[in-house]
């Protein structure tokens, strides 16, 4: 077997609070609930599957969406502790750092920069976990 080298880029950037968006163009986006994540699983099972989203949660890692009327238009995870990336390959990451996986948005709502909207609201699910997992 020949040895394998993979290299990885890892992006960090700070999160201002004051960039945080949490309704724009009448999408909400907001942590998915498992009900959201079910319902998505069934619509989208090429995107999501149950057991995907079972073993996400068990981690404790999260998903936040973009929604239009009730309807799931893009997500995004992100994990605090480990996650897998491809391959085999798992990434560790430790708060205050998250690791993003699993994206997607459906092809009608591309170039609407949901996936921008996602990235800003996490700074903000981020406060909101921290605080619940305080009290």
């Amino acid at each position: 077997m020949r040895p394998r080298l993979t290299l990885c880029k890892v992006l960090v950037r700070k999160l201002h609070s004051n960039a945080i968006a949490t309704e724009h163009n009448h999408v909400s986006i907001r942590v998915a609930t498992r009900d959201d994540l079910d319902l998505a699983a069934n619509e989208m099972p090429d995107q999501l599957c149950k057991r995907f989203v079972e073993a996400a949660m068990s981690r404790g890692d999260i998903c936040l969406a973009a929604f239009h009327g009730g309807q799931l238009l893009s997500f995004v995870w992100r994990s605090f502790t480990t996650a897998p990336h491809c391959d085999g390959v798992w990434v560790r990451v430790e708060r205050p750092y998250w690791y993003t996986y699993k994206t997607f948005t459906r092809p009608d709502f591309r170039g609407l920069r949901l996936s921008g909207l996602l990235t800003a609201t996490t700074f903000v699910a981020i406060a909101d976990i921290g605080a619940a997992s305080a009290s």
